[in-house]
Parts: C-alpha cells; sequence; structure tokens
C-alpha cells in the first residue's frame, strides 16, 4: 500500500463507501474504517490523500522513532482513542508535516506514518 485515502466530510456524512472505492479503483482498508488504499496515486479523489511512509505500532517507543520532533498532526478513524487523547498518551505535539493515521485493521490497532500527497496537479 503506498497511499491512504480520508474521503471529504460530506461523503462520509452519506455512507456511500463501496460505490465510492469501486468508482475510484480504491480498495477499502477495513470493513468499518472508511479508509481506502491503492498502489496508485488517484489525484482527483475527494478527500485527503496520504502517501503512506511506514506502518507502525501505535505505541510511544515505536512512534517516538518516525517523529524525532516530537511534532505530528494525529487522525483516528474506527480508533477507542480520540485524536487529541492518542497525541497525548505518543507524546506528541500538534504540528510539523507529517500524519499519524491510527485505526483499527483486521482487530488490531495500528497507524500509519504518512505525509500529505502533492495534489498540486489536480484539475
Amino acid at each position: 500500500m503506498s497511499y491512504l485515502y480520508e474521503p471529504n466530510a460530506a461523503l462520509m456524512k452519506g455512507g456511500c463507501y463501496r460505490l465510492l472505492g469501486q468508482r475510484f479503483g480504491l480498495s477499502l482498508l477495513d470493513r468499518n474504517t472508511h479508509l481506502y488504499t491503492s498502489d496508485q496515486f488517484v489525484p482527483d479523489f475527494p478527500g485527503r490523500i496520504f502517501e503512506v511512509e511506514q506502518e507502525v505500532h501505535p505505541s510511544p517507543k515505536a512512534v517516538k522513532a518516525f517523529f524525532l520532533d516530537g511534532k505530528a498532526h494525529v487522525v483516528c478513524r474506527n480508533y477507542p482513542l480520540r485524536a487529541d487523547l492518542l497525541q497525548q498518551q505518543l507524546h506528541l505535539k500538534e504540528g510539523g508535516d507529517r500524519f499519524l493515521v491510527a485505526t483499527t485493521r483486521a482487530g488490531h490497532r495500528t497507524a500509519f506514518v504518512c505525509r500529505l500527497a502533492d495534489t498540486s496537479s489536480r484539475t
């Protein structure tokens, strides 16, 4: 998996998750995450597109190696903690240019270290 896709708020409220994946040729990460994945970049996706750097266990020790400055934007989807609480638990401050996207995949908690993909070529 190279890219992670988070639909915009209007699509999340609409609930057309299966159709969204089919239309853009994406795979659903897990049944209740409402995040999609692909190895190919889909620039016209309606939402945020993250370029995945690494999948990590969401623990302070594992995450620390990827955020040496102690800053990250934390996003939680289908995760038992709110983003602000996970950020506290992992000893991270808001900021920087990287994201930690926490979710549940196949019944296990996981996280992805990401950057926003360059979508400047969107038309």
